[in-house]
């Protein structure tokens, strides 16, 4: 049975403006009762290919009128645009992704992790009673971020949503921020948003970076999380949440969760506690200085770096950015030995910090102590 469009939103998007403004639930349903299933996938697809272009970038990227692309996206193509439109996107779909440029190095990390996204990829459209949930735990700095966006713009083939790690609040604002990814108006009612959201959200896969935000210690039950379950088991959404091992683990760990629901749901899990060895630090190099050559002191040094309590690998690629601006600023190029100085300087600042707080952490430890005696006698 189809539903009525709400006559003011549909007034808001009949006439393409310079943004593309129509709702992604409108497309979803317009494109479902209109095409067939293959047809209506790979429109969908198309529309969320370009949701983020204006519709001049839309139509220059596809190399169709506006106003066609716009009577396809809704369903109301004619045959002959939708056979010419649908000739167009499986050209570009098939064509997405390949020969590009990596946007991250290709370390052992990075290399699981796409591995991990590539199966969620796999899992979409399946039957919604499997397991839909793709977990990723590694450690700070391990490129989850980074991986999470570059596949996302360049393997996503249309299907990816990307939550990123500063839009997860409360149950409703996750919910807003999903309507606001899929151009759906946020000033709607929440009870209106739910059902639209969830519209969009079948046959995708949803990133969710910073995972651990979704729990709350001391809890019974956990609703951010519990709400993409429900989200999962109503569609044939798949969510990939990637966290901070120690973080999700330490959080889960507070609760009174029944962890169990959770991990039972998890389809395929990789967690990356295995430290960063010299060939990844030899790989973010490469990716970050492909003209410049790694020396074994400066190697030795990322070694140091990548193996200290208070640095890890995260830190090797941000020395090297602080050596970039420190070039930029100085007007001149980067070389080997401007990062050996930076990356010497930030290793001796490790070392003093490490210091500093081992004191701290030992008056704290006899304070504590102290307190102890003082109570027990």
């Amino acid at each position: 049975m189809k539903t009525e469009n709400n006559p003011i939103e549909e007034q808001l998007d009949q006439t393409p403006r310079h943004t593309i403004n129509v709702p992604g639930d409108h497309v979803v349903r317009n494109c479902r009762d209109a095409y067939t299933a293959d047809q209506a996938d790979l429109v969908i697809w198309s529309f969320y290919r370009a949701i983020n272009m204006t519709w001049q970038e839309a139509a220059g990227f596809y190399e169709m009128d506006t106003a066609v692309l716009n009577r396809v996206w809704r369903g109301k193509g004619t045959a002959d645009e939708l056979a010419a439109a649908l000739q167009t996107f499986a050209a570009i779909k098939e064509a997405t992704g390949k020969n590009a440029a990596p946007r991250y190095a290709q370390t052992t990390a990075a290399r699981k992790i796409i591995h991990a996204l590539d199966i969620g990829r796999d899992l979409v459209g399946r039957n919604k009673r499997d397991p839909g949930f793709i977990f990723i735990g590694a450690d700070a700095g391990a490129g989850k971020s980074t991986c999470l966006q570059a596949w996302a713009e360049d393997n996503n083939h249309g299907l990816s949503c990307y939550m990123p790690n500063d839009r997860i609040g409360g149950t409703k604002h996750i919910v807003q921020e999903l309507a606001r990814l899929n151009n759906i108006n946020t000033w709607i009612s929440y009870n209106d948003m739910l059902p639209r959201v969830q519209r969009c959200m079948d046959r995708r896969i949803l990133l969710i970076d910073d995972a651990h935000k979704l729990l709350e210690p001391a809890t019974i039950s956990l609703p951010k999380l519990e709400y993409f379950m429900g989200l999962h088991d109503t569609t044939n959404v798949v969510i990939v949440l990637a966290a901070a091992l120690d973080k999700f683990g330490e959080m889960l760990s507070l609760t009174a969760y029944n962890a169990k629901q959770f991990w039972r749901r998890c389809a395929y899990h990789v967690l990356l506690t295995d430290p960063a060895t010299r060939k990844d630090i030899e790989a973010v190099w490469r990716y970050m200085c492909p003209k410049l050559t790694l020396t074994n002191e400066l190697a030795t040094i990322f070694e140091a770096v990548n193996a200290h309590e208070l640095g890890g690998f995260g830190k090797v690629s941000a020395i090297i950015k602080d050596a970039m601006r420190f070039a930029d600023k100085r007007n001149e190029k980067l070389s080997t030995q401007l990062v050996l100085a930076v990356a010497s300087e930030q290793l001796s600042d490790l070392e003093k910090l490490g210091r500093i707080v081992g004191n701290s952490h030992g008056r704290v430890s006899n304070m504590k102590r102290h307190a102890h005696n003082m109570r027990s006698r």
